[in-house]
């Protein structure tokens, strides 16, 4: 035995060098995400919407009318726009996790991506109660939480884990 007692125990300390992600695959699952989630999200609240204004005694009509016309500032807007939020943060998560280079360009390019696919699909309420200023600011804050979510994922990146 002629092992030292007193010297510092040996290991391998060296930092595995984390694999770069495809780019693609982080755009496209992270907009999967932020857009499936908010899709799957609104579509259930609005069955229970619908279900609440049947059980209130609301004519068919009355329910279609009250869903045609429902606003961002109304209690069912305000809670689809904040956990749009929430989900446009979760993809930007994901897309930066998955990609692990680059994160800041690619979740600005799944953000781009996210809301034109939005505006395509008429999402922001492109009718004649929406002003645009309301269309802007929706436009900033899915940048904003988009970017928060890319932060924390490019943050949980660099700790190695």
């Amino acid at each position: 035995m002629s092992r030292d007692p007193y010297a510092p125990p040996a290991a391998n300390v060296e930092v595995a060098e984390a694999r770069r992600g495809s780019a693609v695959k982080a755009v496209v699952v992270g907009l999967a995400v932020d857009i499936g989630g908010t899709i799957v999200f609104g579509f259930i609240a609005s069955i229970a919407y619908g279900v609440y204004l049947g059980a209130a005694g609301a004519s068919p009509d009355e329910m279609e009318k009250a869903m045609a016309t429902m606003t961002y500032d109304s209690p069912l807007g305000i809670v689809l726009t904040m956990v749009g939020c929430l989900f446009s943060v979760l993809g930007g998560y994901i897309c930066a996790r998955i990609a692990r280079h680059s994160e800041y360009r690619l979740g600005l390019i799944m953000c781009a991506a996210s809301l034109v696919l939005v505006a395509l699909t008429g999402g922001f309420g492109s009718g004649e109660g929406t002003h645009a200023a309301v269309m802007g600011l929706l436009v900033l804050v899915t940048l904003a939480a988009t970017m928060v979510g890319i932060h924390l994922g490019v943050r949980r990146n660099r700790s190695g884990r």
